[in-house]
């Protein structure tokens, strides 16, 4: 594999994850997976610095520009490694699931702030992906009982389906 191909497919691969990080600050989908958002951030800010610092350098100091390319990728990984960067929303237990997919479901999710105290709220959760989900508030008086059906043990299993 050449330099040119390489690059090219480290591009798109910030792309993915800004747009994803994007996505998730500005619309109702939530990046699910804490492992997840580490990746995405650290991959999203690790681009942005080395885009400044290319902008910044150009081809006068390649030799610099490597090395804070390095030292940037080093840093702000080891940060959000150890960062404790939980999801926002929790899901406590999923009260119906979808006749036809398990993909969709209306669970009750919290969210700790702190000292006890909790915020809770009823959410239609759609799957995009195994780490992205549709999220957007419920009443529980508008539930339609004909697409959904109750969930007894809180959690989706095959029988659910």
């Amino acid at each position: 594999m050449n330099t040119k191909s390489l690059n090219y497919i480290i591009i798109i691969i910030l792309l993915i994850c800004s747009l994803t990080l994007l996505l998730s600050l500005f619309t109702p989908i939530e990046i699910t997976d804490s492992n997840i958002a580490k990746v995405i951030w650290s991959v999203s800010i690790t681009g942005l610095l080395c885009l400044i610092a290319h902008i910044i350098l150009r081809k006068k100091y390649k030799n610099i520009y490597r090395i804070f390319t390095f030292i940037a990728i080093l840093s702000v990984g080891i940060y959000f490694l150890k960062a404790d960067m939980a999801v926002d929303w929790e899901t406590e237990k999923v009260l119906y699931v979808h006749h036809k997919t398990k993909n969709k479901v209306i669970a009750k999710q919290y969210q700790y702030i702190g000292e006890w105290t909790f915020n809770e709220r009823i959410v239609k959760v759609t799957k995009v992906a195994p780490f992205l989900a549709y999220v957007e508030e419920v009443e529980l008086a508008n539930i339609d009982t004909n697409k959904y059906t109750t969930c007894s043990s809180g959690f989706v299993t095959a029988s659910d389906k």
